[in-house]
């Protein structure tokens, strides 16, 4: 049963029917807006948004190709007048990628895979964004806890601010179903060609799920294949400029995340945790600072119309 049916999500007219191809939805946050132009903004959607500063605003494409992204974004930073800081730690752009066609076993495979590469993507955006309580490292958190449960499962205890973001492939009570994950780790930029790198890399990963979708990534660990060879053919432009034994380093605690989850080793087999040195957010606490800012900004945001279909945090149907 493929995402779109399980959930019972209509269809997006963007996006040719039953299509596995690569679609993707993206918001572009950028501060010092000082003009836009009428041609962008019949171009893209643009939002005030509230939580960045100096007359900052967001900037969402509807459900586009990998072509058509990069199209927008060299559009947007060729069009758009700003001040001298328009990019600061506020700033982000978050990619939505359409999973509809995807079956729930796929899509769970896809959510463990990246489970065990995401130091390969915080490696890409650095170390200040594993900080942001907007772009929550997984293995910060208690989902890896719950990587062993069925994608429905998966879902009710997800949390929308993890970097990777599991829940809108579903309609939540704030949100309707848009048949995405959501990528939030990279930062806000006017260089293509970082923004091309990073989109690359969430494209393989998609397209390498499309091309095996059988692929168990449980099996391939319990078989001795390596992170860095795991990531070698998934997510290439990751491991750019990174040995053989960096990779594996730097995956090691989550392999061990993934095994255990999903019953990888042998019963009585305690994680260890004298390992980890980096700083770990309790997720608890960062939703409760998140519930603040919100209730704060809702002071001053404008009021979507009812029945838009376009949601608050995100942007577009994809």
């Amino acid at each position: 049963m493929t995402i779109a049916t399980h959930y019972v999500l209509y269809h997006n007219d963007y996006i040719p029917h039953l299509s596995k191809d690569f679609y993707c939805g993206c918001e572009f946050e950028i501060e010092s807006c000082k003009k836009i132009p009428d041609s962008l903004k019949k171009r893209l959607i643009v939002d005030v948004d509230h939580s960045l500063r100096n007359n900052g605003h967001e900037f969402k494409t509807y459900p586009c190709t990998f072509e058509q992204a990069l199209d927008h974004f060299k559009f947007l930073h060729e069009t758009l007048v700003v001040g001298d800081v328009p990019f600061s730690e506020r700033t982000s752009i978050h990619v939505h990628v359409n999973v509809a066609q995807f079956e729930l076993e796929q899509l769970r495979q896809m959510v463990l895979t990246y489970a065990l590469l995401e130091p390969l993507f915080f490696n890409f955006v650095g170390e200040l964004r594993k900080e942001s309580i907007f772009c929550v490292p997984l293995n910060y958190t208690y989902m890896p806890s719950i990587y062993k449960a069925s994608l429905d499962k998966m879902v009710e205890k997800w949390h929308k601010y993890t970097a990777f973001n599991l829940l809108p492939i579903k309609a939540q009570p704030d949100a309707p179903g848009l048949g995405t994950v959501e990528f939030r780790h990279l930062y806000g930029t006017g260089d293509v060609a970082i923004f091309k790198s990073w989109l690359t890399a969430i494209k393989q990963l998609y397209t390498w799920f499309v091309d095996n979708p059988t692929w168990n990534v449980l099996e391939k660990i319990e078989a001795g294949m390596s992170p860095h060879t795991i990531a070698f053919l998934i997510v290439p432009e990751l491991t750019k400029g990174l040995g053989v034994s960096t990779v594996n380093e730097m995956c090691a605690d989550t392999t061990l995340d993934v095994k255990l989850s999903v019953g990888g080793l042998s019963d009585g087999v305690k994680k260890p945790t004298t390992s980890r040195t980096r700083k770990e957010p309790k997720l608890d606490e960062l939703v409760a600072m998140q519930q603040q800012m919100q209730a704060a900004m809702a002071q001053q945001a404008t009021p979507i119309p009812a029945g838009s279909w376009v949601t608050s945090d995100f942007e577009v149907q994809a």
